[in-house]
């Protein structure tokens, strides 16, 4: 079970809008409100906190329907390694991300015309007919009770089918990142139902 000090509770705490004061916190270890044992740290003065209890704090005091994420360990932390901090990042980057779409906020969303999901097809080289058809006929059905076909989006990650996609980079403008990131998705969809 991974313990926290004062300093990396302190750091949860004021990432998830709790208190930005670390006075708040030894306060609240002091009178029992979130729980902890003395004698961790260096000097073995200091507090030390569980994991677990840390989580039951957070669970009270964030509001109704706000997902906690998983992962506790501070990116500001100093025994975290570059690529740690970068994937903790990102983790609660995508936790958030998940929780504005899932209360219907997005960016905007993106129309599929016809001709150019064609280009793309063609610009990917795929000879496959069956494989041809299967893509232009779940992309352009793909309405979710709007007029046109389309997918919503926010940041660099649409969602198609229920399943968060993330934006093909290495093209140039939205129209094709978004364009590409479903045209792959519904090629592995394809391959994986063992059509090809």
């Amino acid at each position: 079970m991974r313990t926290f000090s004062v300093d990396e509770a302190f750091t949860i705490l004021q990432n998830n809008k709790i208190t930005s004061n670390k006075e708040s916190v030894k306060r609240w270890l002091r009178q029992g409100k979130l729980m902890g044992t003395k004698g961790g740290g260096p000097k073995k003065n200091g507090w030390m906190i569980k994991e677990s209890d840390l989580r039951a704090y957070l669970h009270d005091r964030l509001p109704a329907g706000f997902a906690l994420s998983t992962n506790l360990i501070s990116t500001a932390a100093g025994n975290c390694s570059d690529a740690e901090r970068d994937f903790y990042r990102e983790e609660g980057r995508f936790e958030m991300w998940k929780q504005i779409t899932s209360l219907n906020i997005w960016q905007g969303r993106f129309e599929f015309k016809k001709r150019f999901v064609e280009e793309c097809i063609q610009h990917l080289r795929i000879e496959n007919r069956d494989l041809r058809q299967y893509i232009m006929d779940s992309m352009l059905s793909h309405k979710k009770g709007y007029a046109k076909p389309g997918v919503l989006y926010l940041q660099d990650k649409c969602k198609f089918d229920g399943h968060i996609l993330d934006f093909a980079r290495q093209y140039g403008g939205i129209d094709e990142q978004i364009t590409f990131s479903v045209i792959d998705y519904l090629r592995t969809q394809y391959k994986n139902k063992g059509k090809i």
